[in-house]
């Protein structure tokens, strides 16, 4: 497999710097040891280095000196699942990577390579290991985790945690994975079983909840687990500028170099869904924009130049990647909507869910023949009902937020 991660940014320091390498990667051991942990909502000790910004310059750089790089710069053993890459004929030295990108978080690095990769990077004993997604789903592992402060019916949370993260991973979805109450305890107790990545969609999902139960609904926007909301402070920044009026003037240029411009405006690193792009052979360089506008804001701008050519664009990782609607279409993320406001007025959750539904791509619901997923959430069972938890598609949950902020509070 010879695949290439594209990322666009601005000019930087990176000119003129050498890459240097560090130790050789090393293979990991299979392992399918189950590791029960305790109450803590951290995943792994290495957070600081996960979350550090993290500067990366590869120029289609094979994976194996990719993963030498990681480990040089955070000083963390990185490996390679070297079974399950072959049996998913993917070399290590032919796979090429070029990224350039810099104050990004490091998990958001990794997961950019891996979307692309079609991969996935886990963390066991704090090793950061790149493998595929049957690699990780086999390395399943089990977590408890404490949920008394956000409600009393922890069986209607695990519910919406199997329907939003990953849902054809769990049991009731045809997968392995499993949540299940733990009656044993006094508190509301989950466990959940599954593999590291979708336990840390869990993880993320559950602090989302948190946040928007304990800070004041009138000040929160929606709080993404990935995907448009990340509070990544280049993502906010890149949300403020996308949403902000702007002059944009391209004539037949292309497209390589319209990322640029965006990456300039917008303050953002500029992906290229490089698979995708392929398979829909679409040339970086041939393929040529032309459009133009005064005082509309930038993402419009952006749909403008993109929609003729069958594109659009998206805000993941912490970066802005440009794909094809196709591919758009079958990613979904995990946001929870704030309803404070909302509900004040007397309007019925039911009903503001209908409306939602009815309203916004009445096509892509549960229900409807699509996916997208709404279930409100409430602390207490008596309890007005706090947030919306909806999985959808960038292009849906654009659309809900401004749906949404159209009502009046």
């Amino acid at each position: 497999m010879r695949c290439c991660v594209a990322v666009v940014v601005l000019a930087s320091s990176f000119a003129g710097t050498c890459l240097v390498f560090g130790p050789a990667v090393l293979a990991a051991e299979p392992s399918s040891e189950v590791t029960l942990l305790g109450r803590t909502r951290s995943l792994t000790g290495i957070d600081d280095v996960l979350a550090k910004p993290t500067p990366m310059l590869f120029l289609e750089t094979p994976l194996r000196d990719v993963l030498a790089v990681i480990q040089d710069r955070s000083d963390v053993a990185t490996t390679a699942d070297i079974q399950s890459l072959d049996d998913a004929a993917c070399d290590l030295d032919e796979t090429l990577v070029t990224l350039e990108s810099e104050g990004i978080p490091l998990a958001s690095s990794l997961d950019a390579i891996c979307e692309l990769l079609d991969l996935e990077w886990i963390v066991e004993d704090d090793v950061i290991e790149i493998t595929t997604p049957v690699g990780a789903a086999a390395r399943q592992m089990a977590r408890m985790i404490d949920v008394t402060d956000i409600t009393d019916d922890p069986e209607s949370l695990a519910r919406i945690l199997e329907a939003t993260v990953k849902p054809e991973t769990w049991a009731r979805h045809g997968g392995a994975g499993a949540i299940k109450s733990d009656e044993t305890r006094d508190a509301s107790t989950l466990i959940v079983t599954n593999s590291w990545q979708v336990q840390r969609g869990v993880a993320g999902l559950v602090e989302r909840i948190r946040r928007c139960m304990a800070g004041p609904q009138a000040e929160l926007g929606p709080l993404g687990v990935d995907g448009y909301w990340s509070d990544a402070s280049n993502a906010v920044a890149a949300r403020r500028a996308l949403g902000s009026p702007t002059t944009l003037d391209v004539v037949e240029t292309p497209l390589r170099d319209c990322a640029r411009l965006v990456a300039e405006k917008a303050k953002v690193p500029v992906t290229f869904d490089c698979r995708e792009l392929d398979a829909a052979a679409i040339d970086l360089d041939e393929l040529v924009l032309t459009g133009s506008g005064r005082g509309l804001r930038l993402a419009r701008l952006l749909d403008r130049l993109l929609a003729p050519h069958e594109l659009t664009w998206d805000l993941r990782h912490d970066r802005l990647t440009i794909t094809t609607l196709e591919a758009a279409r079958g990613r979904y993320s995990v946001a929870v909507y704030p309803l404070g406001g909302l509900l004040k007025k007397g309007r019925d959750v039911s009903k503001l869910i209908d409306t939602v539904q009815a309203t916004v791509t009445p096509d892509a619901w549960e229900g409807t023949g699509g996916e997208a997923f709404v279930r409100a959430y409430k602390h207490r069972e008596r309890a007005t009902p706090s947030a919306l938890v909806i999985r959808h598609t960038s292009a849906g949950h654009k659309a809900v937020d401004d749906f949404l902020q159209q009502l009046p509070r």
